[in-house]
């Protein structure tokens, strides 16, 4: 029981780390490329911002997988179904998260 509290732990901090990174990649750092003059316009004065926002989103995006590869030795220990179900689910809530804005 111990191993499942500190995987849970793990996961709940990595799922707040993917939380900060995305508020910080679409609202933080694109939010004033899509000022008034245009994108490709302010995309030219803030190439490092887009550079940044493209590797944190990619962190992000790896941190998807921290998390099922951390979930998966305690849902593997209860069953094999659970943790597909689990899995799928998450996957459809972070692809319908991820259907927002486009570059």
């Amino acid at each position: 029981m111990k191993a499942a509290s500190r995987a849970s732990r793990i996961i709940g901090a990595l799922i707040l780390a993917q939380m900060v990174g995305g508020v910080l990649v679409n609202f933080v750092l694109t939010a004033p490329l899509f000022g008034v003059p245009g994108f490709l316009v302010n995309a030219a004065a803030h190439s490092q911002q887009i550079g940044l926002s493209v590797l944190l989103g990619l962190a992000t995006g790896a941190i998807s997988l921290a998390i099922a590869i951390t979930a998966f030795p305690v849902f593997r220990q209860y069953s094999h179904v659970l943790y597909g179900i689990s899995y799928a689910v998450y996957r459809i809530i972070t692809k319908e998260r991820g259907r927002g804005r486009m570059l």
